[in-house]
């Protein structure tokens, strides 16, 4: 009897179609003598910067997902404020626009305005978190009067927008948030605009390769299959991984096409190229049932000249503490007392807490009372992915191809996506795209061995 089914590896990427009768009687293993590494075709780029959110402990990780046991409302839940002393914003709160900075920036409007219905003139309001949405709410409770103060434990503002701005590079670099959807983030471009901030439109054209450097026409296979296991799937009691999904949906065939490229190949492609840098984590990791209708992240433009402006310009003339990790929150009713890991403390009326879901679920701030059930379930439950980005610079193209966005379809070369920024700047400057446990793998690697896999995985794009 034949047997077929779907392996999913432990990168929640690797798909592999496996058809069997019985298993074969075991033969011993020769000696291998392990090959020299080949020397790599691609050139040595003269700079480097790279991203590790899912290290940092300031974030936990770039944005949040919905995973198993998890659903949108628990973004609501998760923005409810407490006895009218805790309030609550930032992506992870928002329903309509999550894992974006606009869904940033309108949560911190929301919470602004829930202080504004109960706070009476004269009290002291304590922001914490420098980030987009902590900037929007300070920003709009200053306008209206209030005395804020807002908590920063990095030495810099910005959140998870971090701008690196180098006289080496030709342009400031964008390590966090640096794409917007030209439809949602209207408002936002038309801010940054006036900030002198240059926004860029992707072209939509993309140049699909194999690791051999084929050019393929883009297939629509992989996210066709990916929705019909879905589909297929939902009528099931309970919630299960897209992996999962999968698993109980007919093999697509493994049969080479274009370029040697099989249905399951896109398959593949799509999980690794789409899904794990839509939402920061693998097929094994995301809600078949609610993952893929969680809020809007579509993207069509990119910022190149400095986001971190929107959250100085926020922010200008509003008292901003950094380097100031906030380690407890306790309230009562007379007000909110803020304790600093240095040991010393801050008294105010009414707080809002803005740090990002990774840094809740370590259990980094310990409340006191303790959030209500609800909260700590959405916190629990709710998850973070990672997205990281190696930029590199090289001193002249090695690629032809005038295309904005890249990929490569097949294979298993380590980073397979990436964004051109020499048709939009003039310089030679690629964007590489990292997601999920992948870019865990990468975030674990020095420098040069990030260059090196970078290196490789360009190499289907060298000129012919």
């Amino acid at each position: 009897m034949h047997r077929r089914s779907f392996l999913i590896g432990a990168s929640g990427l690797t798909l592999v179609a496996v058809s069997a009768c019985t298993s074969p009687q075991p033969t011993p293993t020769p000696t291998v003598t392990p090959t020299p590494t080949p020397e790599l075709a691609v050139p040595r780029p003269a700079r480097m910067a790279r991203s590790s959110w899912g290290a940092d402990p300031y974030a936990g990780g770039a944005f949040s997902y919905l995973g198993i046991g998890s659903t949108p409302d628990q973004r609501n839940t998760l923005a409810t404020s407490v006895a009218d002393r805790l309030f609550f914003a930032g992506e992870a709160t928002s329903i309509a626009l999550p894992g974006t900075v606009v869904g940033a920036q309108q949560t911190g409007v929301r919470a602004a305005i829930e202080v504004a219905v109960v706070a009476t003139p004269g009290e002291r309001i304590a922001v914490i978190g420098a980030g987009v949405a902590g900037a929007t709410a300070a920003r709009h409770l200053t306008d209206a009067g209030s005395t804020v103060t807002v908590l920063e434990a990095r030495t810099r503002t910005g959140g998870r927008i971090d701008t690196t701005t180098d006289s080496d590079w030709p342009m400031p670099v964008e390590l966090g948030a640096g794409f917007l959807d030209s439809v949602s983030a209207a408002a936002t471009e038309a801010t940054l605009t006036a900030l002198g901030v240059i926004t860029v439109a992707l072209a939509p054209e993309t140049s699909t390769r194999t690791p051999d450097g084929l050019e393929v026409t883009p297939s629509t296979i992989g996210a066709e299959t990916v929705k019909a296991a879905i589909a297929a799937a939902l009528p099931l009691p309970g919630d299960i991984t897209i992996a999962t999904a999968l698993l109980g949906f007919p093999a697509p065939d493994p049969t080479p096409g274009e370029g040697g490229v099989s249905p399951a190949d896109w398959v593949n492609e799509y999980l690794r190229n789409d899904l794990q840098l839509r939402f920061g984590a693998g097929a094994d990791e995301l809600s078949a049932k609610y993952a893929l209708t969680d809020g809007t992240r579509t993207v069509d433009r990119i910022v190149l000249g400095g986001f971190a402006k929107l959250v100085s310009e926020a922010l200008d003339g509003i008292d901003v503490w950094t380097s100031n990790v906030v380690s407890r929150i306790a309230h009562d009713e007379n007000g909110v007392n803020l304790r600093f890991a240095t040991g010393e403390s801050l008294q105010v009326d009414r707080v809002i807490v803005t740090v990002p879901l990774g840094v809740l679920k370590a259990r980094s701030i310990l409340f006191e009372p303790q959030l209500p059930l609800t909260h700590i379930v959405a916190t629990t439950t709710l998850e973070m992915g990672t997205v990281d980005k190696i930029w590199v610079e090289f001193d002249e193209p090695f690629w032809s191809t005038d295309a904005v966005r890249w990929s490569v379809a097949g294979g298993d070369l380590d980073i397979t996506e990436w964004v051109n920024l020499q048709p939009a700047t003039g310089s030679p400057v690629l964007i590489g795209l990292v997601g999920g446990e992948r870019a865990a793998a990468i975030a674990e690697l020095d420098d040069d061995q990030v260059v090196d896999r970078a290196r490789r995985s360009l190499e289907p794009f060298l000129t012919a």
